[in-house]
């Protein structure tokens, strides 16, 4: 039955995107490339967003591709060349991974994370949030749907977070989240 919810879910996003595809839309292209960060001997999976007349990037640092050191740091930059480190978050029991940023109704930022756990915990992954007024303080490390369900990225509308979530075990599931923002 999920699979089937699931499937009539993508289907109807592939038939909304067909039609919008059929209005003239404008032209995207690259303007330029620039590296913002180096500092660690891997940084990778970005998440940007623009906040209070700011650009916050978030991303992960760690060793490698996959390393149990895995943290999320957070930069922010006014014009979009000059960026500065604001936030470093990290739970030395997880390898955070692919954060993604997004705004919440009520004006803050949610910075959403994949945790996944070391071989022969309980559980493979866990989706985790953070919540921040001023992109630099974030508060306490949530834990947001059900554990070994990624929830891959967020999109708010009329108040409500909508995001799907792929099943990490192999059973090749999906769900679809809907909920409001944390207190």
């Amino acid at each position: 039955m999920l699979r089937i919810a699931a499937a009539a879910c993508l289907a109807a996003l592939a038939a909304a995107a067909a039609s919008v595809a059929g209005a003239k839309t404008p032209r995207a292209g690259i303007v330029s490339v620039n590296r913002i960060w180096d500092r660690a001997p891997h940084n990778a999976f970005t998440g940007l967003v623009r906040f209070k007349e700011r650009w916050y990037c978030a991303f992960r640092e760690g060793r490698d591709h996959v390393s149990p050191d895995g943290s999320l740091r957070v930069i922010t930059s006014v014009d979009g060349e000059t960026w500065r480190p604001v936030a470093l978050l990290f739970d030395p029991a997880v390898d955070l991974r692919d954060p993604k940023l997004s705004i919440t109704p009520d004006g803050r930022l949610l910075l959403l994370a994949g945790a996944a756990y070391p071989p022969g915990s309980p559980h493979r992954h866990q989706s985790v949030a953070w919540l921040s007024a001023d992109g630099r303080d974030w508060g306490q490390m949530m834990k947001i749907g059900h554990p070994d369900y990624w929830l891959w990225r967020l999109t708010w509308h009329r108040g409500i977070a909508y995001g799907f979530a792929y099943e990490t075990t192999g059973r090749q599931l999906l769900q679809l989240y809907a909920g409001a923002s944390p207190a």
